[in-house]
């Protein structure tokens, strides 16, 4: 089943659209994201469905692999053409 073809009871959470096509993001999402005033989310249109992604810079993803090795997943010159 798709994200466009999920069916809902209720609206996971709602949100309005101003007269000037400002979107207010209910509490409970900005929460969840750790949304603050004045970040610039991506939004996509995929079937008819809106969705809003959080952009997180490259600054934030330092570290994440710490520790890693690739020994096991790196290709080697042998395995090149």
């Amino acid at each position: 089943m798709s994200l466009g073809q999920r069916q809902h009871k209720e609206p996971m959470a709602t949100g309005k659209i101003s007269k000037r096509f400002q979107v207010v993001i209910s509490a409970e999402i900005r929460e969840q994201l750790s949304l603050v005033p004045g970040e610039t989310p991506v939004m996509d249109v995929f079937e008819g469905v809106i969705g809003i992604r959080v952009r997180c810079s490259l600054r934030s993803l330092r570290g994440q692999a710490k520790g890693m090795f690739c020994k096991d997943i790196c290709r080697d010159r042998i395995d090149r053409f």
